[in-house]
């Protein structure tokens, strides 16, 4: 069953901090999608910026993070 009172966006964000900590800047915002089981959140850059930012997979059951990267 999945946790109500997730706070996604700041698990995504504690999570960035300490393991991507120069990788989101203040022009890239986080953007959620959602599967079955997890949210994705996606820290996109502005279309004038090239590069990639950090992609973060939260369960759903647990409001843990299952899996991140950077994109490039």
């Amino acid at each position: 069953m999945p946790q109500s009172s997730c706070d996604i966006l700041k698990i995504a964000e504690v999570y960035v901090n300490e393991r991507f900590p120069n990788a989101v800047s203040a022009e890239m915002n986080p953007v959620v999608s959602e599967q079955s089981k997890s949210w994705i959140v996606e820290y996109r850059l502005p279309v004038h910026m090239l590069g990639g930012g950090p992609v973060i997979t939260i369960d759903k059951s647990t409001c843990k993070v299952v899996d991140a990267y950077r994109t490039q």
